[in-house]
Parts: C-alpha cells; sequence; structure tokens
C-alpha cells in the first residue's frame, strides 16, 4: 500500500534570546519559534522524495528585529 512508502514529519523550536549592550544592560529580548512540516515518498529502496514548508517568526522589544518567514522546499534523499 502507498502508506507505507509515505511518511510525515513535525518539528518545532522556540528560543527566547537575551541581549546586552557594551555596558551589561539588557537591550532587548527576542522570542523565536519555527515550525516545520515534511512529507516524504520512498520511491525507491534507495530514493526518497520529499516537499516540506517551515514557518518563522521572531517577536523583539525592537520592531526591525521582527520578522516573519515562509520556506517551501523539496527534498531528494539517497538512502544507503
Amino acid at each position: 500500500p502507498i502508506c507505507d512508502l509515505l511518511a510525515l514529519s513535525l518539528s518545532g523550536t522556540y528560543e527566547w534570546a537575551d541581549y546586552y549592550d557594551p555596558e551589561g544592560k539588557l537591550d532587548r529580548t527576542d522570542t523565536l519559534w519555527s515550525g516545520t512540516a515534511v512529507l516524504d515518498w520512498n520511491v525507491l529502496d534507495v530514493l526518497t522524495l520529499g516537499i516540506g514548508y517551515t514557518h518563522e517568526e521572531q517577536d523583539s522589544d525592537v520592531d526591525e528585529a521582527e520578522y516573519e518567514r515562509n520556506i517551501t522546499f523539496l527534498r531528494a534523499l539517497a538512502n544507503y
């Protein structure tokens, strides 16, 4: 069956980072999180093809340090 050839993987990260100025005072605090989903298809014993999506967001006390990013990707893996 086709479901035996498919694999879904999910992952996520969360980071809380404090940044200090040269005098040692707290300059800003950032939080960064991301989530990734990948669907792989084992085409042959030695070849796996996959498609994935990642979403990242960084919130910060400083507006210039904030961002949001979406990434879609394809991958090919050699299994040996």
